[in-house]
């Protein structure tokens, strides 16, 4: 439950396959690794990883036929080229919450793969080699650009508190698309931008900056200063950040959005048309 897991030269069995309780849980909070090295058999290794955990595999390989669990809130980091299906190679079944989180570190180019889910939490590039998404998917947390180029040729779409960190990586197609270049470097100043497309009739994308480690809101209100919408209200750190705003059963006209950060705030006007 606390430390990292190695083998190598090794051989795993399981006396308890069927009942399902026979397992390795990764349930520490922060990051533990499953090194598995060179001349391993793997029958089963069966693995869950709870909540609050980040299982770092590297470049290793789950092979066999245990089961794979990642639960709610927990993270998958792997370096394979191959990504996701690289690293869980398992006959076994493989379940991957829609609110988990992913991270690709690898060192050479890698492909998010299809076995990742359609819906994520967060999802981390960090890799100067480059990802490439394998199939349209939902971010309903932090895409965070660490390093590299994202290769989203393939689209994802932010869900309702979905954001976009800058760190020091980068989209392959801009999101949301726009006429100008911005820098992508930490901001220096709070801002906050108005939506795109703005008149909309389905979904804008608001953007806004971050220039201190700050925790934000931004809500949206009608004309009579009735709030409708909280969008985001959580910690950032410093950088460029994208939300989405899907207003549903909300009638055409004026609306507000509002941004406070610390002693920070700037309202930006919206217009919703159907």
């Amino acid at each position: 439950h606390e430390g990292d897991f190695w083998m190598s030269n090794a051989q795993t069995q399981n006396s308890n396959p069927t009942v399902g309780n026979a397992k390795f849980v990764f349930a520490k909070a922060g990051v533990q690794r499953l090194v598995l090295g060179e001349g391993n058999t793997i029958s089963q290794l069966p693995v869950e990883v709870l909540g609050g955990t980040t299982l770092d595999m590297g470049l290793s390989e789950l092979g066999g036929s245990g089961i794979f669990v990642l639960n709610d809130s927990a993270t998958l980091a792997t370096a394979h080229p191959e990504g996701v299906a690289g690293a869980l190679k398992t006959t076994g079944t493989v379940t991957l919450s829609s609110a988990a989180n992913f991270v690709f570190n690898g060192t050479v180019a890698q492909e998010t793969s299809t076995l990742m889910p359609t819906v994520v939490n967060d999802l981390v590039i960090d890799n100067e080699a480059g990802v490439k998404l394998s199939q349209e998917t939902t971010i309903n947390g932090v895409l965070r650009l660490v390093a590299g180029e994202f290769d989203n040729t393939i689209p994802f779409t932010l869900g309702p508190n979905g954001t976009i960190s800058y760190e020091g990586g980068r989209l392959k197609v801009p999101f949301p698309p726009v006429a100008t270049e911005r820098t992508q470097e930490i901001p220096t100043q709070f801002a906050l931008y108005t939506g795109y497309p703005n008149p909309f009739a389905h979904a804008t994308n608001i953007r806004y900056d971050v220039a201190e480690p700050s925790r934000v809101i931004i809500k949206i209100y009608d004309v009579t200063g009735r709030e409708v919408a909280e969008l985001v209200h959580r910690d950032h750190l410093p950088g460029t950040y994208t939300v989405q705003w899907r207003p549903e059963g909300l009638a055409s006209g004026l609306y507000y959005c509002q941004l406070n950060a610390g002693t920070f705030q700037a309202v930006r006007t919206l217009v919703l048309t159907k």
